[in-house]
């Protein structure tokens, strides 16, 4: 049974820089192609005289407009997301919530070894534009392939759940870097790409000692706030509603098990109570920060 903990969160997530920076955006933009329309119209409004002589030299194309004009593209030439530009919440510890005053909460699921009602899971997310988080175990990766790949290929986050689920305060710390080891690499073979550097402890159950070790491998600690309490035997869907209404707050994080029946006929209506309270859904990804790995 998860043993639950509190901990301390990192600074609080910079939500008006992020609203700046999106506005600054699209003036930019805005103001570049206005001057590029504007050259293009004064260079049909001279004398047809001077029209052939000095087209080349008074039309401008849009590339030399923008030549000296830095804005952030990701590798495929794409702008960038603002809220991958803004500052992360540092992962300076093991992170249970978005620090901010903002409605919004993060779905995350455990993945460990049930299946039945995969599909229908994330047919329910899709449908419904949800952003969700999953952590991963290396067994899982290994056992379902086919699933894990769905999960990928529908723009899901995948992090680290450990390689076979133990209790981490049982273990040494080189073992515990070895479960997380492991369990990247079979997440690496399953989709064909790492997974997120985020890594939930099994059982929640987390000391200094391991959120260092994690930390050190390169991983931010990820728990919850939010027990949806699908993993009780005696729970029915209406229990699991309930006890994610009851304890929304901002910058919650949700957890759920992926697979189980309960949480799979209760997520669609956690969808809906959570946004009639006015909270949105965001990707975890886009607010903590992933520390770096700690050379040996």
């Amino acid at each position: 049974m998860p043993n639950y903990r509190r901990s301390q969160h990192g600074s609080r997530y910079g939500s008006s820089s992020r609203a700046r920076g999106v506005t600054t955006l699209v003036v930019t933009a805005l103001v570049i192609v206005g001057i590029f329309l504007g050259i293009k119209v004064i260079s049909h409004s001279g004398s047809d005289s001077n029209t052939n002589n000095n087209n080349s030299d008074q039309i401008q194309t849009l590339e030399s407009v923008l030549k000296d004009v830095n804005l952030p593209l990701d590798e495929n030439g794409d702008l960038v997301n603002a809220s991958t530009t803004s500052a992360k919440q540092a992962c300076d510890g093991t992170v249970s919530s978005i620090s901010t005053e903002d409605k919004i909460v993060v779905l995350t699921f455990d993945s460990i070894s049930i299946t039945d009602h995969a599909d229908q899971m994330l047919d329910t997310l899709k449908n419904n534009n949800v952003p969700a988080f999953f952590f991963v175990t290396g067994d899982f990766a290994d056992s379902h392939a086919d699933i894990l790949q769905k999960i990928s290929t529908d723009g899901f986050g995948i992090g680290n759940h450990s390689d076979t689920h133990p209790d981490f305060t049982t273990l040494e710390q080189s073992d515990v870097k070895s479960q997380i080891d492991n369990a990247t690499t079979k997440i690496e073979t399953a989709i064909g790409k790492s997974p997120v550097h985020f890594m939930r402890p099994p059982f929640n159950k987390v000391n200094d000692a391991i959120s260092q070790t994690i930390r050190n491998d390169g991983y931010c600690p990820i728990l919850w706030n939010i027990d949806s309490i699908d993993w009780k035997p005696d729970s029915t869907s209406d229990d699991v509603v309930q006890a994610v209404d009851d304890n929304l707050k901002p910058g919650a994080i949700i957890w759920m098990n992926f697979g189980h029946v309960t949480a799979a006929d209760a997520l669609p209506k956690i969808i809906q109570k959570v946004r009639d309270a006015g909270y949105k859904f965001v990707d975890l990804r886009d607010y903590i920060s992933i520390p770096e790995k700690k050379q040996e």
